[in-house]
Order: structure tokens, then sequence, then C-alpha cells
């Protein structure tokens, strides 16, 4: 079982299902800072891909692809309150961005349309994110004590954030709130100012310092 790998049908029939009956894109949301006067991971990109059916063979096959893949997806019955007639549906989903990747180039020359356009973007996004060595948490200054989170931090960059802006202005409306999607848009906007920010700062320091 452990040795099985996905068939070109099986990978033809998970991409006609995420286009057909899924979800995927990138997602903006506030994270806990570790530090408040350093605003240390403060905010946040996701990449994820959700299936959501009725049907919960079509969940199981899902989740059984994905883990041919290499993949070990989430399964869960999500707890909303059902209307009359209305049958319960379940979701598989991938979150992090190593499965993520797995998940997209296997299924990539299947997928058509803006799913595939939106699939370029998370690849190349997690493609810049991995080359990003970013820079010294600033939470561990003057010996500082308490929780200091990563040694790293990986503040986000202009193209990644444009790659951000151009997936979620593909993404589907679908399910999601006019209230959702003003945040994540306010969300979004805060963190390339932020950038702006801070790369004037950079060119500041660099002119008051040159070589």
């Amino acid at each position: 079982m452990g040795n099985q790998q996905a068939t070109d049908a099986e990978l033809g029939w998970m991409a006609g299902i995420i286009d057909g009956e899924g979800w995927l894109g990138m997602c903006v949301g506030a994270e806990k800072s570790y530090r408040p006067t350093h605003h240390t991971r403060q905010y946040s990109v996701t990449v994820d891909i959700k299936v959501t059916n009725c049907d919960p063979e079509i969940i199981v096959k899902s989740a059984q692809i994905m883990r041919k893949i290499g993949v070990n997806p989430y399964i869960r019955q999500p707890k909303v309150e059902l209307k009359e007639n209305h049958k319960p549906h379940y979701e598989v989903s991938v979150h992090r961005m190593a499965p993520v990747r797995r998940v997209l180039e296997a299924v990539l020359p299947y997928l058509v349309g803006t799913k595939l356009e939106r699939a370029n973007l998370i690849l190349r996004f997690m493609d810049l994110r991995a080359i990003n060595l970013g820079t010294e948490n600033p939470a561990y200054a003057d010996n500082a004590r308490g929780r200091h989170g990563p040694r790293t931090i990986k503040p986000y960059t202009t193209e990644e954030l444009a790659l951000v802006e151009q997936c979620r202005a593909l993404q589907s409306r679908k399910g999601a709130s006019e209230t959702t999607r003003a945040n994540g848009a306010a969300i979004l906007q805060q963190m390339k100012q932020r950038v702006a920010t801070r790369q004037a700062n950079e060119n500041r320091n660099y002119g008051a310092h040159p070589e």
C-alpha cells in the first residue's frame, strides 16, 4: 500500500474535482505577535486546497489520491446549520506549503482556466518564499525575555504580495462574506504598506551610511 502511486487517470480525476468541487488560493490573516512593539509575524499568508462535497465517497477518494501523492490531508464534516432538504457536506483539505506544492505539481498538467492560473501563482509565491532568507528576529534584541518565536523571520516582499493580490482577484467569492473579503483586502493593504515602510527605512539607512 505504501508504495502505490497515483495514476494519470487518478490525477486527472483529482484535477477535475478540484476544478469543479474544490477551492485553491491564498488567504491573508492576522496572527498574534510575539512582541507587539516589533510586529513580529502579525500578518501572514496561507495557501490552501479544499474539496467540499455532499458525497463522502468523493471525499474519501480525494484523500486516497492525495495520500498516494505523499500528502496527509485533513478530513472533516463542517458544523453548519442545515436548511430543510439539504444534505450534510464533507471536506478534505491541505494547508501547509509543502503538501500544497505536492498536490499542485501533481495535478497541474490537468488543470484549466482560473484554477490553473491560481495554481501557477501559488507555486511562484512558494518559490519566492523558499529563497527569501529573511532577517534576524528583532524580538531577540537586548536579550529580551519571554517567548520570541523563530530566530529568523521572513518579511513578505513586494513581489510576493503582488502574487497574493493577483491570486485573490481570481478567487471565487462563493462562501465568503463581504466583511471577510473586506477584512482580507484591508490586511493585505497594511502588509503592502509595511513593506513600503521597511524599504524606505532601508534606503534611508543606506543613504546615511554609504560604502
